[in-house]
């Protein structure tokens, strides 16, 4: 009886103090989100009086410049949609895969 009530104190001050520090994380969250900014607008009525920019990353499943122009199984994709569309695409790289989300959020394709 002696053993279980000591594990029983343990494991509650285990859980108090994790949920004390996990409390204590959550105010003090000061961190710097980039998604906090306000977004850019996106609409559809104004791309299709100027064009459409596509962020892509230069990978052969995604994006490739190659000797008969722009490849890759994604843009093919995005060319048959602004093809149907009839919009203007032009691919507009990015450097890394982390990237694409931060440029896309800050409006770089634009």
């Amino acid at each position: 009886m002696k053993r279980r009530w000591w594990v029983f104190v343990a494991a509650s001050a285990t859980f108090i103090v994790a949920y004390a520090v996990l409390q204590w994380r959550a105010q003090n969250d000061d961190h710097w989100h980039p998604w906090e900014q306000p977004g850019a607008a996106r609409d559809l009525d104004r791309i299709e009086g100027d064009t459409l920019r596509v962020l892509v990353v230069r990978d052969p499943l995604v994006w490739e410049p190659g000797p008969k122009g722009h490849m890759g199984l994604t843009f093919d994709w995005l060319k048959r949609f602004a093809d149907r569309a009839k919009l203007v695409l032009v691919p507009v790289e990015c450097a890394h895969h982390d990237s694409l989300l931060l440029a896309l959020w800050q409006a770089r394709a634009m």
